[in-house]
């Protein structure tokens, strides 16, 4: 998918977030190229462990398997690296389109007390790096408790709400493929289905698949689901409609396969979703059977 990205208005807006935190942040598109980065040099630690190839090589495997994990949850996630600091990366999404990441740490992360250096050497001693220079360098670097790092993604989740709103981050589609999404987004009770848009807008499925595929990064059907569960959260947020009644209005007929696709993309079912954004907070998760027609 192609996307048009306010590099200037990134860097500013990362630049805000290193400044306040001290921490290092990063933007990468949906490729998990590199836009911009803040501060642009790696922290002394870092540095240290990728100057040799393997360090580098378990660094980028590190970053790898932290965003296919994110990738899979469409959430927020936190790991702690090869070389024992904690980097967290956070998805950009825009009505289910993925536009790209932001990824921060390159911090120690403590529940109560900071991680010993020899426990840190242990993990990275095969190296072969200088030892003092790596304890010096650790020694500078910031550690944060766990609850301060979950803060600092909810910061970063909100500056992903920034982005689409000052459309910092934009997709660029083509005018075919624009037509075809407004009329979804204009018909999400309608029939839907693939025969229907080939008819509606004469095209081939194996075009309609590929226009998708090329502008969007998913599928035809994955997309319309994705939007009708943004109708969804936005009815329950806004709205005192019982939930059966949101599943229709989103285009949806079965009740228990709503609920279903919903949790599969929030994590929780729809009663959680609504409980939690009237606490602005969260609750506990309704028990097995709990009645969800609310």
């Amino acid at each position: 998918m192609v996307f048009k990205y306010d590099v200037e208005k990134i860097k500013n807006l990362i630049w805000h977030f290193h400044n306040v935190t001290g921490i290092s942040i990063s933007i990468r598109d949906s490729e998990f190229n590199h836009i911009a980065t803040c501060p642009e040099n790696l922290i002394e630690f870092c540095r240290i462990i990728q100057a040799s190839d393997e360090g580098h090589r378990r660094c980028q495997t590190s970053d790898s398997t932290l965003f296919a994990s994110c990738l899979e949850c469409r959430q927020s996630l936190t790991h702690t690296c090869h070389a024992g600091l904690a980097d967290t990366v956070v998805p950009i999404y825009n009505n289910g389109v993925l536009l790209g990441f932001i990824i921060f740490g390159q911090v120690g992360s403590k529940s109560k007390k900071k991680p010993s250096f020899a426990s840190i050497y242990k993990k990275v001693s095969d190296l072969g790096i200088d030892k003092e220079k790596l304890r010096i360098a650790y020694d500078e670097v910031g550690f944060f408790k766990e609850d301060k790092i979950l803060s600092a993604a909810e910061i970063v989740a909100m500056l992903t709400k920034y982005i689409m709103i000052d459309q910092i981050i934009q997709p660029y589609y083509d005018s075919g493929i624009e037509t075809i999404i407004k009329y979804i987004d204009n018909h999400l009770t309608d029939d839907l289905s693939v025969p229907v848009i080939c008819n509606t807008f004469n095209i081939s499925k194996n075009s309609l698949y590929k226009m998708f595929a090329t502008h969007l990064g998913c599928g035809v059907n994955e997309y319309i689901s994705l939007r009708r569960i943004s109708r969804a959260e936005q009815l329950l947020k806004t709205t005192n409609i019982p939930i059966y009644q949101i599943c229709e209005r989103c285009g949806i007929d079965n009740y228990q396969y709503f609920c279903r696709l919903f949790k599969k993309e929030k994590g929780i079912t729809p009663l959680h979703y609504r409980k939690r954004w009237e606490s602005g907070k969260e609750t506990k998760k309704p028990q097995e059977g709990e009645n969800e027609n609310v």
